[in-house]
């Protein structure tokens, strides 16, 4: 029993660290992605692959070394997707290389299935554009592929986005009671009652979509959104949570995970999962983050190592200097306190807050003069009560 339970555990911690090896390769491809860089891009996501088995980074993959003029290896990556997706992958292939009549036929075949995007995506898709002046693209939407319904649904969601919001809810309604497990209607009446402002509803119609696809990873940010609106910062990040299970590869929704635990006053979750995007990129506001975490967890120590290594690559960031100077002045460390926040201050003088602390370091290292000087600036310039009170209690001689 006991060696059944080590090897539990040996082969959780392998697939743990796979997984991260996974990661790490997306992490980098989106960094060159961003940059511009196909090619390297392309081997990092295509290495990602092997790691992450969903349609959605595979489909990616294909997309990406599409871009990097990588035929062959986007061909194979497109026969491991799953489903009528391929079809819409391999025409692009055929697009993008010249092969305009195996593009259509693919493109029928994408068509022809239940599962396929509206119209207007399809034509904007900027990896399906070299067809547009071509033969084949114009044959191609002289058939109907779509039925009244779906025709209906796009003409709703303009209305829906752009027009009478109360006026598609009605629309929608109807349809609704024709199509009960149409999920795209409830996302739309989602969106509308959103933009009518009554998140409650729009929150319910978005359940009733989950409710029909429980992983639809799109209408879990969405949902994720409308909980933050409502302030129900708890939810907010369980449903983000729920998201980035289903891509754990997407390591970006880790900071706003972080930032609503932290609302919900949930510090340990909001540390771990800033700690987890750190392991995979150095990024200066995570991390400027982290240490802001810390900070309202009362860790200041920690605050105080997490901004030194920021100010080793930006030391005159006067955010770390002022965050650096208030955890000072929580250790007692009053002649660092005054140092980072001065300069902070000299950095970026709209600081209204400095000027109390800045008063408070002064006077712990026994300048007091200077002291009720920025208690004073602080109270007249800001109307700060607390300098107010300070100066009451400390400098009534000045």
């Amino acid at each position: 029993m006991k060696r059944f339970f080590l090897l539990n555990i040996f082969l959780l911690v392998s697939q743990l660290l796979i997984s991260q090896d996974g990661i790490r390769l997306y992490t980098d491809a989106q960094k060159f992605l961003n940059q511009g860089q196909y090619k390297q891009a392309a081997e990092k996501l295509s290495q990602a692959t092997g790691y992450f088995q969903d349609n959605y980074i595979i489909s990616k993959a294909v997309e990406v070394n599409i871009l990097a003029g990588k035929t062959n290896e986007a061909r194979q990556l497109a026969n491991r997707i799953k489903g009528t997706q391929k079809f819409l992958e391999i025409a692009k292939i055929y697009a993008n290389t010249g092969q305009y009549n195996s593009a259509y036929d693919y493109l029928v075949k994408y068509l022809s299935s239940k599962d396929k995007l509206p119209e207007y995506q399809l034509k904007r898709d900027t990896l399906l554009v070299a067809l547009h002046d071509t033969q084949w693209w114009q044959k191609l939407w002289k058939k109907t592929w779509y039925d009244s319904i779906f025709v209906t649904l796009d003409r709703v969601e303009v209305e829906a986005r752009y027009g009478d919001a109360s006026a598609a809810i009605d629309q929608l309604e109807i349809i609704a009671r024709e199509q009960p497990h149409n999920k795209r209607i409830y996302v739309l009446l989602s969106q509308s009652y959103e933009r009518l402002g009554a998140i409650d509803a729009a929150i319910a119609q978005l359940n009733k979509a989950l409710a029909i696809e429980h992983n639809d990873y799109n209408l879990l940010l969405k949902l994720g959104n409308l909980y933050a609106k409502k302030q129900d910062y708890a939810l907010a990040a369980q449903v983000l949570e729920k998201a980035y299970r289903l891509r754990p590869y997407e390591i970006e929704l880790l900071p706003q995970i972080a930032e609503w635990q932290s609302k919900s006053s949930n510090l340990d979750k909001a540390l771990n999962a800033l700690q987890q995007y750190l392991q995979y990129d150095d990024n200066p506001q995570v991390r400027y983050q982290l240490a802001e975490t810390y900070y309202l967890k009362g860790d200041y120590l920690q605050t105080i190592r997490t901004v030194n290594k920021l100010l080793d690559t930006d030391k005159n960031n006067y955010k770390y200097l002022t965050l650096r100077g208030k955890s000072y002045l929580r250790t007692n460390n009053y002649q660092n306190a005054y140092y980072d926040m001065t300069m902070s201050l000299d950095l970026y003088p709209e600081q209204p807050e400095l000027y109390r602390l800045i008063g408070q370091s002064a006077y712990f290292i026994g300048h007091k003069e200077e002291a009720c000087l920025y208690w004073q600036r602080s109270y007249q310039i800001f109307h700060d009560k607390e300098a107010l009170k300070m100066l009451n209690q400390t400098c009534k001689k000045h």
